[in-house]
């Protein structure tokens, strides 16, 4: 039953990348800040063995705010809470950004998208208490709880995430 299943995950991310060549925009095509000529950073990104993102890095890039080219370097290979990258789909769609594109984006990016299941349900209620007084949404604390169980750095546009005492490493975007 496993092997089917993977079977078809594969298939699908091969389908997911040729369509990533491909725009659903009419030709747009949503790029990250690299792709579009902006220079990265010089200072040498420390390597992590994971990395979850939160929406906002994937915002950055798609509103190709400050910190675009970090979250840019950041987003390859990714892992992303569900719901995390329902925020992001939803606030893209807001902009008028077609879903499909962003999809496509996600897809090209390999970005590994981590289902949110009751354990995380758990260990994201148990942040509630330390992430109160900063003002951390659900999705937040959604994202930290991926972090924490995946032995992850969070990378955030969200500076008060570093005041924090978090029980896994966070790495700002800006």
């Amino acid at each position: 039953m496993e092997g089917r299943a993977s079977g078809r995950a594969e298939r699908r991310r091969r389908v997911d990348r040729r369509a990533a060549g491909r725009s659903a925009a009419g030709g747009r095509a949503l790029r990250s800040p690299c792709q579009r000529g902006a220079r990265a950073s010089s200072s040498p990104v420390p390597h992590v063995t994971a990395v979850v993102i939160d929406a906002s890095v994937l915002l950055a890039i798609i509103r190709d705010e400050i910190g675009a080219a970090a979250a840019s370097a950041r987003i390859p290979g990714a892992l992303m809470s569900t719901v995390n990258a329902s925020e992001a789909l939803m606030r893209g769609v807001e902009k008028g950004i077609p879903l499909g594109l962003m999809r496509e984006f996600l897809a090209a990016q390999e970005v590994r998208m981590v289902p949110f299941d009751d354990e995380l349900a758990v260990s994201a209620a148990l942040l509630r208490p330390s992430t109160k007084r900063a003002g951390l949404s659900f999705a937040d604390r959604a994202c930290i709880a991926t972090a924490i169980r995946l032995n992850a750095t969070v990378v955030t546009a969200d500076r008060i995430w570093a005041d924090l005492d978090l029980p896994c490493p966070v790495e700002l975007i800006r």
